[in-house]
């Protein structure tokens, strides 16, 4: 399985009249089959590295905004 996949949920909300809105989003992405250097032993190999793609990465994270009008004229 390589390559990337991602996830991303978001909910906006008003309420009283647009005096409190906002929104939450949760995300979440994962990057797999990223190159790594596996050392290995000099005989029999020629080199002293190989490069691999075994490597994943992941971003997770929930963001919150909110914003609030204290008086309206």
């Amino acid at each position: 399985m390589g390559g990337k996949r991602e996830t991303d949920i978001g909910l906006d909300f008003s309420m009283l009249n647009n005096r409190i809105s906002g929104s939450v989003d949760y995300y979440n992405r994962q990057i797999h089959n990223l190159l790594w250097p596996f050392s290995v032993p000099s005989p029999p190999n020629s080199i002293i590295q190989l490069l691999a793609n075994v490597g994943v990465m992941e971003n997770k994270g929930l963001e919150i905004m909110l914003n609030f009008v204290p008086l309206k004229q």
